[in-house]
This record gives structure tokens, C-alpha cells and sequence, in this order.
């Protein structure tokens, strides 16, 4: 848009203006795409450290569901250690009391229930 009256100077002047303008408009475009570049990678370390702090949560959970379960296993190898020590502590006498043990020790050996 270039003014109509024929004076040179206000013609230089409107160019100058709109140059300018022109120059603005792409520094802010340019400021805007960085800004928006930053605030992405700053919204993905967000992310990155949020699924971090979940899995090392999820990993300690873990750790701990197989501490309590190798604990139960512990204590119930300890169990059937102390049946088969007072299995072979047993006098060879045929009484119920040694029938009944070996039949157990014998049924866990085997896995029958």
C-alpha cells in the first residue's frame, strides 16, 4: 500500500514501515518456534523423569512381593526340614505315630496332596 499523493519521502517512509513490520513479524515467529521447542523438550524430560520415578516404584514393589515370597518359601523349607529331622530322630519301631510321618514325608516328597 503506497500512498497516493506522489511524495517520495511518505512512500520511503510506508516501505520502511512495512519493513519493519515484516522484520517483527519474523522475529516473533522465530522467538515463538523456539519458545515452543523449549517448552516441548521441557515438557519431555518432564515425562521422562515421571516414567522414571513410576518404574522405580514399580521395580521396589517388585523387589519387595519377591523378599516376602522367598521369605515364605524360607521359613517353609525350614518347616519341612525340622518334619524330615525328627523323621530320621524317630526310634525304626512300627507305631502309628512313625507310620503316619513317613506317610506324610513320603506324600511331600512325591507332591501328592
Amino acid at each position: 500500500m503506497v500512498c497516493k499523493c506522489g511524495n517520495v519521502d511518505s512512500d520511503v517512509m510506508v516501505n520502511r514501515i512495512h519493513q519493519e513490520k515484516d522484520k517483527k513479524e519474523s522475529n516473533l515467529k522465530s522467538t515463538h518456534c523456539e519458545d515452543l521447542k523449549k517448552m516441548q523438550l521441557r515438557a519431555e524430560d518432564e515425562l521422562k523423569e515421571l516414567l522414571q520415578n513410576e518404574c522405580e516404584a514399580e521395580l521396589r514393589e517388585l523387589r519387595y512381593q519377591h523378599e516376602e515370597e522367598c521369605r515364605h518359601f524360607e521359613e517353609e523349607l525350614t518347616l519341612q526340614k525340622e518334619k524330615v529331622a525328627g523323621l530320621f530322630s524317630l526310634d525304626d519301631s512300627p507305631t502309628k505315630q512313625n507310620s503316619d510321618i513317613k506317610l506324610e514325608m513320603s506324600d511331600l516328597f512325591l507332591g501328592v496332596d
